[in-house]
């Protein structure tokens, strides 16, 4: 008998628009880095790349919430970055480099 693959949600990276650029450096873009994903997919599990649920896209989301995805997966791994503010969790920067993006 063979066992389905675990289903492992991984946060979408996020790259911020560059200001007067073009093309792709002008949007707002989700993505995975093919590393961490290969890391996660060594282990024999199905990767599915979680979005930021927002609503103020140019273009309506579906009805799709995230619970919607904790039912349907059987993890999640939550990728950090640099752009993840100190503030957002009641913390001061310990670096000036450091202040990442904070939306209250």
């Amino acid at each position: 008998m063979s066992r389905r693959p675990l289903r492992i949600g991984l946060s979408a990276r996020i790259y911020h628009p560059q200001a007067g650029a073009t093309a792709l450096l002008s949007k707002s873009l989700h993505y995975l880095e093919q590393s961490v994903a290969h890391w996660v997919m060594a282990r024999d599990v199905m990767v599915f790349m979680i979005p930021a649920v927002s609503g103020d896209g140019i273009v309506n989301r579906s009805s799709i919430r995230l619970s919607d995805y904790a039912e349907y997966l059987d993890g999640l791994l939550l990728q950090g970055g640099a752009d993840v503010s100190p503030q957002s969790y009641g913390e001061e920067a310990l670096h000036p480099d450091w202040g990442g993006g904070y939306r209250a």
